[in-house]
């Protein structure tokens, strides 16, 4: 059954149609990033530094090709996230 299922998944999946293959990061604002990263790590095992943690993965089929996500809680002051205003 796993295996049909690979292979249907693999059916599916054309080189040449752009798609998905990782996220770049997870970040978020908190009250108190400390106490969230001492959470994470005593609930969860991540290894966290000041800056968060990131995840090691590989790029669909490939397992040469490996990709990181980065997750990092920030506090809520000041904005680091804003993004300057878009126009259409």
């Amino acid at each position: 059954m796993k295996e049909q299922a690979k292979r249907n998944k693999q059916e599916t999946i054309h080189k040449d149609e752009p798609r998905l293959t990782g996220v770049d990061g997870i970040f978020f604002k908190t009250d108190n990033p400390d106490n969230i990263k001492e959470w994470y790590q005593k609930n969860l095992g991540l290894q966290t530094d000041r800056w968060g943690t990131n995840f090691e993965w590989y790029q669909g089929f490939d397992a040469t090709k490996k990709g990181f996500t980065q997750w990092s809680p920030s506090a809520k002051t000041p904005n680091i996230l804003r993004l300057p205003p878009r126009t259409l």
